[in-house]
């Protein structure tokens, strides 16, 4: 598995969406079975347009190499930690950074 995070995982999605890395979500299976506390392990490096361009996240479960669209996930939690440490840095696409949240109060 640690090959596959390396070689073949984003830290950011591909397209804009409303998930992180790290976030706890729970996924709806393709039987409408909801499975809670999964993890976003990651995300598809570039979008296959002729192979379920909609599925784009990784989870951690039993098929971990197998993305999953967004619109089959339901966020439970997110570590604002991890968010202080993304990628973007201090330019999120949101226009404003959480320190910038926290010096407000």
């Amino acid at each position: 598995m640690q090959r596959f995070v390396e070689e073949k995982m984003a830290k950011v999605a591909p397209v804009p969406c409303d998930f992180f890395l790290g976030d706890t979500v729970t996924v709806t299976n393709g039987y409408g079975v909801e499975i809670k506390g999964k993890k976003i392990l990651g995300f598809v490096r570039e979008i296959d347009p002729e192979f379920r361009p909609e599925a784009f996240i990784f989870l951690d479960w039993d098929c971990y190499w197998f993305p999953v669209s967004p619109d089959k996930l339901k966020l439970e939690s997110r570590d604002v930690a991890l968010l202080l440490n993304h990628p973007w840095g201090r330019n999120p696409p949101w226009g404003f950074s959480l320190s910038d949240i926290w010096r407000s109060r």
